[in-house]
Order: structure tokens, then sequence, then C-alpha cells
């Protein structure tokens, strides 16, 4: 799958009780799109059929205990996850595991990655990091939701992966987590733009 020819799509997902969806789309021209999205069926029926969709939420059950292959060794490199049974997390993991269905039905590539650890690896934070993207693309920076911008994070790093420049923990069920290299800074990922 290549950049030029796919959407990526980026979702911060909202679980069950949640009201907002944050999606960032970018085109084959990165061309940007950021939109948060109030209704799980619009999550659905908004992402393109074939696209590259990294997601903000597991993918997937343990297929034991509390914990997956991908917490499990996510930890190991310093990447702390949330089990996905835990608490607030369960009700995430069934709207991930719910879309992922949904999506794999369109013929769409999915990826698991987490906001948070690809700021804290690439040592920024998030409205760091748009407002690098912004100022680089000439992108109003203004009114962007925390949602927007986790969703953007997610995308960014379906950049990463389809440029072969992501780190992935592949889960014996099928699920990919992607995170940022150790070795790639803010100002290398702002220059893929």
């Amino acid at each position: 799958m290549t950049r030029q020819s796919n959407l990526i799509v980026g979702v911060d997902l909202g679980a069950l009780d949640r009201k907002s969806t944050g999606v960032c789309v970018l085109s084959n021209k990165l061309e940007l799109k950021l939109l948060t999205l109030t209704e799980p069926n619009f999550v659905r029926s908004f992402i393109p059929g074939q696209s590259l969709v990294v997601l903000d939420a597991p993918l997937s059950l343990p297929t034991s205990g509390y914990l997956r292959i991908i917490e499990i060794q996510a930890r190991k490199l310093g990447i702390n996850l949330l089990p996905p049974l835990l608490g607030g997390m369960a009700k995430l993991t069934e709207a991930g595991t719910l879309l992922k269905q949904v999506l794999e039905a369109k013929d769409c590539k999915l990826l698991e990655s987490h906001p948070t650890s690809i700021y804290k690896l690439i040592g920024t934070n998030r409205e760091e990091l748009w407002h690098h993207y912004a100022v680089r693309r000439g992108v109003k920076a203004e009114n962007v939701s925390v949602h927007e911008m986790d969703a953007f994070a997610c995308a960014l790093i379906g950049v990463l992966f389809n440029d072969s420049m992501a780190c992935v923990i592949e889960d014996p069920t099928g699920v990919v987590f992607v995170y940022p290299p150790s070795n790639v800074s803010l100002a290398a990922i702002v220059e893929l733009f």
C-alpha cells in the first residue's frame, strides 16, 4: 500500500459512551481534513474503503488474562499502554473491535497506535506537533480539538508505516501496533510534509 494511491485516516476513537471521535484524513497529496464526529455510525460510514486506518483504540481482546502481547512488548520498550479490559478501556476496546470488523469488510488496512506514546517517543506534545505541521503547511492552527490532534498523530504514524519508517508489534491475532522509532525526531516527521 503506498501513500500516493490511498488515503491515510487517523482516528482518535471515542468509546461507546463518549460523544467525540477525532478523525484526520490525509489524501494522496497529503492534503489534510480534520473533523470531530459525534455518532459512532458516522465514523463507520465516513471512512472510505481501501484506506490505511490507524486507530487510537485496542483492536483485539487478550487471548488470556488481561494483557495482549502488544501491551507486554510495549512495556519492554517503555511504552505504557492500559490493559484493554481495565475500567473504561473495556468500552473503548469494544468500540475498536466493532469498528475493526466494519472497516475490514471495506478492505481497509487497520493499525493500532497510541498518540500519548507517540508524543513521548518523539519528545513533544500534541499541541507542539500540530503547531509544527500547521506552520510548515500554512494551515490554520486554531480551533483544533485534542481529539483531532490525536487523530492527526495517528495519521502521521500511518505515513511513517507507509514509508517503512514505523516500528511494529504484531499480536498473534494479527493486530499490528505501530509507533515511531526512537531515532525519529519531531523535525524529521515534519520534514515528511
